[in-house]
């Protein structure tokens, strides 16, 4: 019993060594917990749902991380109105290089009382748009979302005829991040960001 005991001991230590062997292959750092007095963000224009996605700002009534979020503020009067997408974003026509980012994570506070779907976006190269799988997030804050960059499952673009079998490309050129939310319902109010990471090797 004493010989079986120490075989589970063990293969418990070895599992959890793998887990934190796994845990520690991403590293995740900070790259925009929304604090100071402006942010470059903003709602998407010369959108379909510009009028919808109605401006952003920063705000100290939710978050999870620092002093201040980034409330993407919403105003959608007819339900019976299929928005779509709406879309909030930053963006550097000189481009950001992320060419060594494997995943991204972030938390983001739902206001409704169910379920709301959140996407995420590159531009990249010559401004070309990679799209994620959606989300649902459950009501209040949802922590630690995260997109791996690397699952070619999980991107679409128009090179891959809009289905979900590439991962973004030219990442040492972004040019524009996004976040999309999907509302199948009237409400006005804000969705809450914070605490945007990017995880790397």
């Amino acid at each position: 019993e004493e010989s079986a005991m120490v075989k589970r001991i063990g293969i418990i230590l070895l599992v959890l060594s793998f887990a934190l062997i796994m845990q520690a292959k991403v590293k995740y750092e900070l790259w925009d917990d929304f604090e100071g007095q402006d942010t470059k963000w903003q709602a998407g224009t010369s959108w379909r749902n510009d009028i919808a996605a109605v401006g952003v700002e920063l705000t100290n009534k939710q978050l999870t991380s620092g002093k201040q979020a980034l409330a993407c503020l919403v105003n959608i009067i007819d339900v019976e109105e299929k928005y779509g997408q709406l879309a909030y974003m930053v963006e550097n026509n000189a481009g950001w290089d992320l060419s060594n980012v494997e995943s991204v994570m972030l938390d983001i506070y739902n206001p409704l009382e169910n379920e709301l779907e959140y996407a995420l976006s590159f531009s990249t190269g010559n401004w070309t748009w990679y799209e994620s799988t959606s989300v649902k997030l459950k009501p209040g804050w949802n922590k630690d979302i995260s997109f791996d960059l690397l699952d070619d499952r999980l991107w679409k673009a128009a090179e891959s005829n809009w289905e979900y079998a590439i991962i973004p490309q030219n990442m040492h050129l972004v040019q524009r991040i996004a976040v999309l939310f999907y509302f199948k319902q009237a409400f006005k109010g804000a969705v809450y960001i914070d605490n945007l990471r990017f995880g790397t090797p």
